[in-house]
């Protein structure tokens, strides 16, 4: 995430390009940053439907190892937030980190929303 990566300096870049030193603008961001920071929070601890050692398959046991989340069936309430998130973003690989998926599964998803 750039606010993490980069911080104070974030906000006030982005601050800037929203019309100068208003407040209201740095306020919605930290919104939004916390908001995903317990998106994130969120995925990493929803219990997975089938577990590592239920997987036979050798692709799937391998993705789960970088992406936590790989081949789970997406949930109502998650579409809701990866919605809510990507109108903010439209940032693949930040979506990637927050939902545990792979980017080639957050792609899909933005196309089967109808988000761009």
């Amino acid at each position: 995430m750039k606010f993490s990566k980069y911080g104070i300096k974030f906000l006030n870049e982005i601050n800037g390009s929203i019309g100068g030193n208003s407040e209201s603008g740095v306020s919605s961001i930290v919104k939004m940053t916390d908001f995903i920071e317990k998106l994130k929070l969120k995925y990493a601890g929803i219990k997975l439907a089938k577990s590592d050692g239920d997987i036979t398959d050798e692709h799937i046991r391998l993705q789960r190892e970088k992406f936590r989340r790989a081949y789970e069936p997406w949930s109502g309430e998650e579409d809701k937030d990866f919605t809510a998130v990507y109108k903010e973003t439209k940032s693949i690989p930040d979506l990637s980190v927050i939902f545990h998926r792979n980017p080639g599964a957050i792609s899909s998803r933005i196309k089967k929303l109808g988000l761009g």
